[in-house]
């Protein structure tokens, strides 16, 4: 008699990079989450201050050494005057957990440009 065995992972953590103090000049932010070793992928869900929000970028998958997927996707806007001092942060999701594992918090902090008085 033969078992098969599926073992499930937790992503094993979740981290949040990228630049967060920008000048607003209509340049976009590019943030980065990137969740750890899980079985089977994580799905990487997006907060803004607390609001889930949209982010329609596919992820990008690869296996690490111990036959695991580690999970990556990049958040990009514009920032404008009204997002200085936004609170970003991103979780991953998958069946193994039932619960998201939520990152480090990153907060927006814009410089804006005014414009030269003739």
């Amino acid at each position: 008699m033969y078992f098969n065995y599926i073992l499930l992972v937790p992503p094993t953590h979740v981290t949040l990079s990228g630049q967060t103090s920008v000048i607003a000049d209509g340049r976009s932010v590019k943030l980065n989450c990137t969740a750890g070793t899980s079985k089977p992928v994580s799905t990487i869900l997006w907060q803004r201050n607390g609001t889930n929000i949209t982010n329609n970028v596919p992820t990008s998958t690869i296996f690490d050494e111990y036959n695991g997927h580690v999970t990556s996707q990049t958040l990009t806007f514009v920032p404008t005057r009204d997002m200085d001092y936004t609170k970003y942060i991103c979780c991953a999701y998958n069946v193994a957990w039932g619960r998201c594992v939520y990152s480090n918090e990153r907060q927006l902090n814009l410089t804006c440009r005014l414009p030269a008085v003739l």
